[in-house]
């Protein structure tokens, strides 16, 4: 993967890259967990390119009650990657819900 960019993806706002691919925040949502059990806030995100339009979703993961740092998960059980055709879509750490996601944005070598 040579191909990366960052993006912040603000609420309803659309940002496009060079590949004619456009990004629009479209919502959020959260499950409601019991004490000690799984958390899940979840971005949408309306992807679209010249041959299709899809609505993905980005989930951050968590433990109800427990410290980030004391929950034992990893940086890949923590943060949703969505591979799309020949790109692949990092969450990151930057999820401020209600408002505002970071994707990192890589294209495969292979597809290049």
């Amino acid at each position: 993967m040579t191909f990366r960019k960052n993006l912040i993806l603000k609420m309803d706002e659309t940002i496009s890259i060079d590949e004619g691919i456009t990004f629009t925040l479209t919502g959020f949502s959260h499950k409601y967990p019991m004490k000690n059990g799984p958390t899940k806030a979840t971005a949408y995100v309306l992807i679209t390119n010249e041959e299709i339009s899809e609505e993905i979703t980005f989930s951050i993961h968590g433990i109800e009650g427990v410290p980030e740092e004391e929950d034992g998960l990893t940086k890949e059980q923590r943060y949703d990657t969505v591979y799309w055709g020949a790109y692949i879509f990092e969450l990151k750490k930057n999820f401020d819900y209600g408002n505002s996601i970071t994707l990192d944005v890589s294209i495969l070598e292979s597809k290049r």
